[in-house]
């Protein structure tokens, strides 16, 4: 029997968005219209939600709206995994982190990566799923988003559940169960009780689980989240079922049933009819197969279950509704058409194989460019330290040379100022030979001057006093030379 886990897609009725698409302008609100109704598609049309989020793509490409490029491609994702194919889903979420990385748009980066995180649940690759979830945790971390980490520790715990370490899958659901009702995010709040009530019903402890379920359903239909509370409703028949309360199981499985025709939710419908035909066949076999008309409605509502889900390319719960059909075939004892439902049974296991190796050899040709791109870094990394090398090798020579040249520089400043100190020295001498040999010679010629000036004199005193006076002057001429000589050095 199928059980749904919780989800949070915001249904917006598609009639009301397609004509806001008509009334609106050629701009970003009618790309964000066209993506709104891809994901309420995506619920139940997963075709019909790839055709709008490409159109939504298209008219960003135009309008070169990189953010609504990337949130698009987002949507086309999640069609892709709402069609179960879940490697489509991946490449797209990859094409759209490019774009959000390249816009340094974080936020969007981590919603990505949350989204990833659940297609890699999906294919059981648990290790990737958690890696996702851890990255879009540390953006959440710090820009101190609460809700935003409080549902991808919802996250976790989901891959914990998967994993069967209902331990600690127990321990997150707990602790985002606080931070939801610390925060009044009754939504949220509800949507983590119907993932807990998963933990109970594994642990076989029904009761709880119906207790989680029953708030969390009373929670929704307060709010009026109609698919939230279809799910819960599916889950509550999934509970009484496990307790073999089929007649209580099938009440509840009938409301969804109904929700899900009324919004149009194909992927709903499919998995409620098909749980309907397997409560209806646990009824005929607890009838002692004495009631045909049990059996007929196990086969009807199988058969549209399987319709459904071939006209959508819902593969998954294919698997498990043909199983059933096989077996009503057989206690109908029509045994050609059980066993061709078998045969289907048969190649669609064998195709979902040959898909699963399609997938996990995707994933190992992912993980392959992965490796080569980090190898490539890797020696990009070795090319940039070179260069880094280069230029600290490049730099280390200039400052060398000016080491060099600072040295010759304070050689000459030194040299300058020895020759100054000499040639202060040299004026210092000058200055003596000033006072000593400059003014004795002139002392003398004014002596003898003031003898001439005196009473005449005879002529040979008077010539030996002119003989001094030149012998004077030519020594104070010599002096002056000297002077001048030393001047110049």
């Amino acid at each position: 029997m199928v059980v749904f886990s919780q989800t949070n897609p915001q249904i917006k009725y598609i009639d009301s968005l397609s004509n806001l698409v008509k009334k609106s302008q050629k701009d970003s609100t009618r790309v964000v219209l066209l993506e709104k109704i891809s994901l309420a598609y995506a619920n139940s049309d997963p075709s019909k939600g790839l055709e709008y989020a490409d159109r939504a793509y298209k008219l960003a490409t135009e309008m070169n709206l990189k953010n609504r490029q990337a949130a698009s491609m987002a949507m086309m994702a999640v069609n892709h995994l709402a069609a179960s194919n879940p490697e489509k889903g991946i490449e797209y979420n990859q094409r759209a982190i490019e774009i959000y990385k390249s816009l340094n748009n974080k936020k969007s980066i981590a919603a990505v990566y949350s989204n990833l995180s659940q297609i890699y649940l999906r294919q059981g690759n648990y290790d990737k799923a958690l890696e996702c979830s851890f990255n879009a945790l540390a953006v959440y971390d710090q820009s101190k988003e609460y809700r935003n980490k409080a549902i991808v520790l919802e996250n976790i715990a989901n891959i914990h559940y998967e994993l069967k370490n209902l331990k600690k899958a127990k321990n997150y659901y707990t602790q985002v169960l606080e931070l939801f009702k610390s925060y009044g995010l009754k939504t949220d709040l509800a949507r983590c009780m119907g993932n807990m009530s998963r933990v109970e019903m594994d642990k076989e402890n029904y009761p709880k689980a119906l207790e989680y379920l029953k708030k969390a359903l009373k929670i929704n239909q307060e709010l009026g989240n109609i698919n939230s509370e279809l799910i819960n409703l599916t889950n509550i028949g999934n509970v009484y079922s496990k307790q073999k309360q089929n007649k209580k199981a099938l009440i509840f499985m009938k409301k969804s049933l109904e929700m899900s025709e009324k919004l149009n939710m194909k992927n709903s419908i499919a998995v409620n009819k098909g749980n309907i035909g397997s409560i209806y066949l646990e009824m005929y076999k607890e009838s002692g197969h004495s009631d045909i008309n049990l059996l007929q409605n196990t086969i009807k509502n199988t058969q549209e279950a399987i319709s459904i889900c071939d006209s959508i390319g819902f593969i998954a719960p294919k698997m498990e509704f043909t199983q059933i059909l096989t077996e009503a075939y057989s206690l109908q004892k029509d045994y050609k058409r059980a066993f061709e439902t078998l045969q289907e049974k048969t190649n669609l296991s064998d195709s979902l194989k040959i898909m699963e190796a399609s997938q996990k050899l995707s994933i190992l040709e992912t993980e392959r460019a992965k490796s080569l791109k980090e190898k490539h870094l890797v020696i990009k990394n070795k090319e940039l330290e070179i260069i880094r090398l280069k230029s600290e090798k490049k730099t280390l020579f200039y400052l060398l040379i000016i080491s060099v040249l600072v040295v010759i520089f304070a050689f000459i400043v030194r040299s300058f100022l020895q020759k100054q100190k000499k040639h202060s020295q040299i004026l210092s001498e000058i200055k003596q030979i000033q006072s000593h040999e400059i003014r004795g010679p002139i002392a003398s010629i004014l002596g003898l001057t003031a003898l001439l000036k005196e009473k005449p004199a005879e002529d040979f005193s008077k010539s030996k006093l002119l003989e001094g006076i030149e012998e004077l002057a030519l020594r104070l001429d010599e002096i002056v030379i000297k002077i001048t000589k030393n001047s110049s050095l």
